[in-house]
């Protein structure tokens, strides 16, 4: 079980004692907007999750952990808003892949014919790449969301997301890295392609870094409970959408963002 409304410093990122729950609002306990950065540190032991920002503990953990993890909900849980918002024809780029299999059930049980899958660990991608090598409608690239030079504009129809932005709101530079994480995602985006976001953080933690103008999409977001209870959508598209939510309204729930660039 995670616990919410922690105050924490930094990205106000929190993993609690069950694996794979990740929450954050990405601004510290002061509310001061965090300093422009460069990505020159490694720490040596990681204490804390500041480390989710960080390339080197990534490769750690995967030399480590050798065996598949899925962040946050799986296929089963999030089938119905993959099939409504993502098209099996349509090229598909998943950011901090990590160790998710999720891919693999779109191609196989939905039919999706070309899934690129990005992680800036290349001890992940490696791992990937040898796992699925006989599936052809799976790639793995290396590469960094905040710079993705490899991808022309509008080279997607969707991209989804399963805890990247989370990863990256834990480090000191949270709101510089949403931006240009989030640039590159709508740049590679195509007009009515929707990137689908997935964390366990309410709008009135995600909104902020979703609602700028120059992304040029309309933002909804559905709350999904943990035995497939689902609510929504809720437009998202004013700070006044906000006010009247009262989200969550489910224990432990997650949710997904839908943004439909137009």
């Amino acid at each position: 079980m995670f616990k919410r409304n922690v105050k924490l410093s930094k990205g106000e990122c929190l993993l609690s004692n069950k694996k794979g729950r990740l929450s954050g609002r990405g601004q510290n306990s002061r509310g001061i907007r965090p300093r422009k950065c460069t990505y020159n540190s490694v720490p040596g032991v990681f204490s804390n999750e500041d480390a989710f920002s960080e390339r080197s503990y990534w490769d750690r953990r995967y030399n480590l952990e050798k065996n598949t993890f899925e962040w946050y909900k799986g296929y089963r849980g999030l089938k119905p808003l993959l099939l409504k918002y993502l098209k099996p024809d349509q090229p598909l780029l998943q950011v901090g892949v990590g160790t998710s299999t999720i891919q693999l059930d779109l191609v196989n049980l939905s039919g999706f014919e070309d899934i690129t899958n990005l992680d800036y660990s290349s001890v992940c991608i490696d791992h990937m790449r040898s796992l699925h090598m006989m599936v052809p409608e799976l790639k793995y690239l290396q590469g960094d969301v905040r710079k993705m030079t490899a991808f022309e504009d509008g080279c997607f129809g969707g991209v989804l997301d399963k805890g990247t932005l989370d990863a990256l709101l834990c480090g000191d530079c949270a709101d510089d890295d949403s931006c240009k994480m989030l640039c590159e995602v709508s740049r590679v985006l195509q007009p009515g392609g929707v990137y689908m976001m997935v964390t366990s953080q309410a709008p009135q933690g995600r909104y902020r870094y979703l609602s700028d103008p120059a992304y040029g999409w309309k933002v909804s977001v559905y709350e999904v409970g943990q035995i497939l209870e689902m609510d929504g959508p809720y437009s998202l598209n004013t700070d006044k959408d906000l006010a009247h939510l009262g989200l969550p309204t489910m224990p432990y729930s997650h949710f997904v963002y839908v943004c439909l660039k137009i």
